[in-house]
């Protein structure tokens, strides 16, 4: 990782943790699913704002509300939706089933999680498309 890429980070690490936490908060088990989702949506992120106006421009559109993040907050809602769905599809069952607090701490889990977004069972897909694709498009107008 590269001196720039970690200052681009910086600048809106505090940004985008905030705005994420907000979107896990009121709900026990999006706490348990929130680095799970924020690994992938960063993975969406980065390329929007791998350089640093863009970044500050992300960073200054979060602190005055504007309507991009109204799109952003869907597409991170979409995500945690199917983040629960593959953990009630992969616990087990009965007593063997895995705990949720359990469930999301285990190894390559994202990895699991990547092959489950691409699949037949995740029905949130296409509102994430939807709504990131607007978020995209609103933040790029922003730059």
């Amino acid at each position: 990782m590269s001196i720039h890429s970690i200052g681009v980070i910086a600048l809106i690490s505090n940004a985008f943790i905030l705005f994420f936490s907000a979107a896990a908060s009121g709900y026990p088990e999006r706490a348990y699913a929130k680095w799970l989702v924020l690994n992938f949506l960063w993975k969406h992120l980065e390329p929007l704002v791998h350089t640093r106006s863009n970044a500050e421009t992300f960073r200054v559109s979060w602190e005055r509300d504007k309507p991009s993040f109204d799109a952003l907050n869907h597409a991170t809602n979409s995500v945690f939706n199917a983040a629960l769905k593959f953990y009630r599809l992969k616990r087990g069952k009965g007593s063997k089933a895995a705990d949720v607090s359990t469930f999301f701490r285990l190894k390559g889990l994202h990895l699991d999680f990547d092959k489950f977004w691409r699949g037949s069972n995740n029905q949130a897909r296409p509102a994430f498309g939807r709504a990131w694709n607007k978020f995209s498009k609103q933040l790029s107008a922003e730059c």
